[in-house]
């Protein structure tokens, strides 16, 4: 019987050791004061969806001011096609059309007026991955409206996040 006891109270006293030394939660957040970084979100939502005469234009107007990977990227998630088919600018604009899509393109203009906190969270996200692995690119990051579809894009140069999720 003693030596259960004894057993039981070398037991708790080891737990209690481990529990108030190995359990900390506090994140030690690393010195990244020398790491220069400022990350500035880019909305594509809005400008995918600013006024348009003519699809094509939009269309062309989109590539020239964003990167046909992340374009092609894109439309492969909102399944519109590849941008090279003939039916490609027909999908978007359907797409585009859709009355819900604007009434949602509102709510995430008033909820995310302002992206100040967003980036500089996501600044400092970044510089605590720089500090880890150095020879990490920085992705551009964007926002953008997928109908519900995807909360995130992720490729090796860009990383987009979802505004009505």
């Amino acid at each position: 019987m003693k030596r259960i006891y004894t057993l039981i109270k070398v037991t708790t006293i080891a737990l209690s050791t481990l529990y108030i030394v190995g359990c900390n939660n506090e994140f030690k957040h690393p010195d990244t004061s020398d790491i220069e970084i400022n990350i500035a979100v880019r909305p594509f939502y809005k400008d995918l969806f600013k006024p348009y005469t003519h699809i094509q234009t939009h269309i062309d107007n989109l590539y020239a001011d964003y990167d046909s990977a992340f374009m092609k990227m894109y439309a492969y998630e909102l399944r519109l096609g590849s941008p090279s088919d003939s039916g490609f600018a027909n999908n978007l604009k359907q797409f585009l059309d859709i009355k819900e899509n604007a009434e949602v393109i509102a709510k995430c203009d008033s909820v995310w007026e302002t992206l100040s906190k967003l980036n500089s969270q996501l600044t400092d996200a970044m510089k605590c991955i720089k500090y880890y692995f150095p020879q990490t690119n920085t992705p551009e990051i964007l926002t953008h409206f997928s109908g519900f579809n995807n909360n995130i894009i992720v490729d090796s140069t860009h990383i987009s996040f979802s505004l009505e999720h």
